[in-house]
């Protein structure tokens, strides 16, 4: 058995054929890392955006979320202010009528006592003459008559001076004083008075009007 023999020429050939099976092989290896750094370069980018849409899509969920519970509390801030208003205005309106209650009451008081103290015979029949026209002024009960603002003591003595008018009111004869034209000395009457002389008398000089 006679042994092959390999010439130099073929020995180049194997080796050139190697050759380019190897350099075959690291391009095909080069585009395969090639396609592989591709692919993982466009995964990474997916999973960027998928992260970014989501991150996106939680802030905007957030925000939406916040927006209504500010809206809801808003709502409810506003309903318990309309509420509060509400029951301020009504305890305002209570207090008003109590107020007017009290005043009315503190009229009626003043006029009663003040016609008790005058001796009529219905104080009650008093108090509903002249409640229209009694005021409280400054803290004080007023009454207006005719042009005069008197204190209800002053307004029971007018009357009670106007016999013609007002003497089967009271049970006491007439007395001097505001009103009057029976008194006797100094005292002025009110019906020669005007309202400034007569409240100039009034602050000065009461005794001349009957008052003490």
């Amino acid at each position: 058995m006679s042994e092959t023999l390999f010439t130099q020429a073929d020995i180049d050939k194997l080796m050139a054929g190697h050759r380019k099976n190897l350099q075959t092989d690291l391009r095909d290896a080069r585009e395969r890392i090639a396609e592989l750094e591709s692919a993982h370069a466009q995964a990474m980018a997916d999973r960027e955006a998928e992260l970014q849409a989501a991150h996106t899509q939680a802030i905007a969920a957030r925000e939406t979320e916040l927006e209504a519970a500010h809206t809801q509390a808003l709502a409810t801030r506003e309903a318990e202010l309309e509420t509060a208003t509400a029951e301020i205005a009504t305890l305002r309106k209570q207090l008003a009528s109590l107020q007017d209650k009290l005043t009315t009451d503190n009229i009626r008081r003043a006029l009663h006592d003040a016609a008790q103290e005058a001796d009529a015979f219905q104080p009650g029949q008093l108090v509903q003459m002249l409640a229209s026209q009694t005021a409280m002024r400054d803290g004080q009960v007023i009454v207006q008559v005719e042009d005069y603002h008197l204190s209800p003591a002053e307004a029971m003595q007018w009357m009670r001076n106007q016999p013609d008018k007002f003497g089967n009111l009271f049970r006491s004869k007439v007395i001097g004083g505001i009103g009057g034209n029976t008194t006797p000395g100094p005292r002025r009457s009110i019906a020669d008075l005007d309202p400034e002389q007569y409240q100039q008398l009034r602050t000065n000089n009461p005794s001349a009007l009957g008052f003490h």
